[in-house]
Order: structure tokens, then C-alpha cells, then sequence
């Protein structure tokens, strides 16, 4: 079956500027770049050193992958609750330190260091 009667809102370019004026003239913006610098974190093309020094999760994924000797993105998503990039860039960031090897298909990636070899970076 299809709709009947529809009924919605129409609402004028003038009535926007109207809008948007009243509410620009009420305070002088304030502006929060954090949204950008977590973005930058994301960024494939950051270095493993600044996602390391920046994201706060690195140190305990770092621990959590050397105890449980496998890595991958989806078992970062998944234990740690975070979204697919930060994972991703936090595997990134592992496999430049020397933490993990490189990617081999569908299989969790080698941990390099065992945790009688940990050493402080």
C-alpha cells in the first residue's frame, strides 16, 4: 500500500538566514579542534611514533598483545571497544614499532616480542 497523504515542513531560504543570523549574532563562536586532532590520529599517513604518543589506548594494547600473543584489528575492536580506524591505526603503529609482522591474510598477525623480551620503547 502506498501513502495516502504526506505532509511535511516548508521552510524558505529567507526564513533560514533569518535563523542562522539570530543565532550567529548571539555569541562569537568558539571553536574545538579535538575532533581534528583525533582525525589526525587516524590518518593512515601519521607515524607510528605520534598515533603512540597520542593515543592514550597504545601502551595497554601493546601489553594485551604481547600477553595474548596474536593481533589483529577485529580483536582490538573487539576488546577494547573502539571503532575500526583507531584499531587499525593502532596495529599501524604496533607493526612500525617491531611489536607485530605484517599483515598474512585473514590470520592475527606474529607478536614479535615475548613477554620474558619486553623492553620499554
Amino acid at each position: 500500500t502506498s501513502p495516502i497523504r504526506l505532509q511535511g515542513v516548508f521552510v524558505t531560504d529567507g526564513e533560514i538566514k533569518k535563523v542562522t543570523d539570530f543565532v550567529k549574532a548571539q555569541a562569537k563562536p568558539e571553536y574545538d579542534d579535538t575532533y581534528f586532532e583525533f582525525q589526525n590520529i587516524n590518518n593512515t599517513s601519521t607515524t607510528a611514533s605520534a598515533i603512540r604518543d597520542k593515543d592514550n589506548l597504545y601502551d595497554e594494547v601493546k601489553e594485551y598483545v604481547i600477553d595474548v600473543q596474536k593481533a589483529s584489528t577485529s580483536l582490538l575492536q573487539r576488546r577494547f571497544g573502539i571503532g575500526y580506524n583507531r584499531a587499525a591505526g593502532l596495529i599501524d603503529a604496533l607493526e612500525e614499532n617491531g611489536v607485530i609482522g605484517p599483515a598474512n591474510g585473514s590470520k592475527p598477525r606474529e607478536v614479535f616480542i615475548k613477554r620474558e623480551d619486553d623492553i620499554s620503547e
